[in-house]
């Protein structure tokens, strides 16, 4: 059985290498096997215990008995299963994945089953390790040494797990558990399984057919949306990666926010300044490398209905959906310099007919895209906004148009 290294034997034997990471501000991104308190090690080993992959699967296996993990696996559903039981199962073979279900910068995320539960599940795959990449398919010696000696985790899986742990509403993609795959240096968050897509995925889709996301269910998806940043903000959480992507569906109708791998957890004023996130959803305190609070990710709410209602980026060269969008260095220009983008009345075409917004959506997304973070409404306050009063006294038939987007049959409902 291989053993895996610890952040001493690779310094020892490889100082020029270590030399390098520091050099490029990698190496402080060795926590997972030692900084126990608080990286995933605290969970499994304790407060103070080393923990490798190898000892988590030889721990954990030792422990635990195939018996008492069918036990379990018979006993619980995927909600109620904890960290070890999840690794257990991985390593028993006990996970059935279907294939990808979605794909992003930070990994892909695969539609899975758990032998003895029968819930499907939805797990997000991501390489560990910062530097392990691939070079024409194969990996160098010296990628090799790295990538195996678990030195250097990506940092932003930890701080998904960690934050995702912690994370318990309706408006967020719930968390079931955490474990690893060795031989492929790859790791799994396995979570609720949204099979209404996301927004991107949901608005591409409808495109395609000549339909659009209407007000009434814009309006549904900014409600959720602020309901989810409200309950981040109550926990000290700042998403900084808010974007259509990033924001799901489930068959029930219900609107839920994932992928905290670029999450932060603001100090005791609640601000944060990590540079971190996706470019073009950026508000201008976070482009300038300014501090920044939750409502940034109110201005990447607003960029996002903005693109979903206009089928669109604001910041998109070409019209008509195109993803070509400006360099750095101009969207920098635009989102500090110029005004912000609108919603106009008139400016997409469905078919024949030309697409009209309410005066109180465009005020909205005029509150959400307000420039200065001193003067712009924080998600709370965004939900006491007159766009919302139509919600509470109307039935938002969102089941019956995901249905119809993705052919759902109607006995799945």
């Amino acid at each position: 059985m291989r053993r895996w290294p610890t952040n001493h034997d690779v310094e020892a034997s490889n100082p020029e290498i270590v030399s390098q990471h520091r050099e490029s501000g990698v190496a402080d991104q060795r926590v997972f096997c030692n900084q126990c308190e608080t990286g995933l090690g605290s969970s499994i080993a304790g407060p103070g215990r080393r923990l490798s992959f190898e000892g988590l699967r030889t721990s954990t296996l030792a422990g635990t008995s195939g018996e008492l993990l069918r036990h379990k696996l018979l006993r619980h559903d995927t909600e109620e299963l904890d960290d070890l039981t999840w690794q257990i199962a991985w390593e028993e073979k006990k996970i059935t994945c279907f294939g990808n279900v979605g794909q992003g910068n930070s990994g892909t995320v695969q539609k899975c089953v758990l032998e003895g539960c029968g819930s499907v599940f939805a797990v997000k795959v991501s390489i560990l390790y910062s530097l392990r990449y691939r070079t024409g398919g194969l990996l160098t010696k010296q990628q090799t040494l790295i990538a195996d000696s678990g030195v250097i985790p990506r940092k932003g899986i930890l701080q998904e797990w960690k934050i995702s742990k912690r994370c318990s509403s309706p408006f967020i993609c719930r968390y079931y558990g955490f474990f690893v795959n060795e031989s492929q240096g790859t790791s799994h968050i396995s979570m609720e399984y949204c099979e209404g897509g996301s927004l991107y995925q949901l608005t591409s889709r409808a495109r395609g057919q000549g339909r659009r996301i209407e007000e009434n269910i814009l309006r549904k998806i900014a409600d959720s949306v602020l309901r989810g940043l409200t309950y981040l903000e109550s926990r000290n959480i700042i998403h900084c990666d808010l974007k259509p992507g990033n924001i799901l569906f489930t068959r029930r109708g219900q609107i839920k926010l994932c992928d905290f791998g670029a999450s932060v957890e603001g100090n005791a004023e609640g601000e944060a300044k990590l540079f971190t996130g996706s470019f073009c959803y950026m508000s201008p305190e976070r482009v300038q490398g300014l501090t920044y609070t939750i409502r940034s990710d109110v201005w990447s709410l607003g960029i996002s209905l903005l693109e979903t209602a206009h089928n669109q980026h604001p910041f998109s060269t070409e019209k008509s959906g195109s993803n070509t969008r400006y360099s750095a260095f101009d969207l920098i220009t635009l989102i500090t310099s110029h005004s912000p983008p609108r919603l106009f009345s008139g400016d997409v075409t469905v078919g024949d007919q030309d697409i009209f917004w309410s005066t109180t959506a465009q005020d909205f997304i005029d509150c959400c895209l307000e420039k200065s973070s001193a003067t712009r409404p924080g998600p709370m306050e965004l939900l006491k906004h007159p766009w919302f009063v139509p919600i509470e006294n109307s039935e938002v038939d969102l089941i019956n148009f995901l249905r119809i987007v993705w052919d759902w049959p109607d006995c799945q409902t």
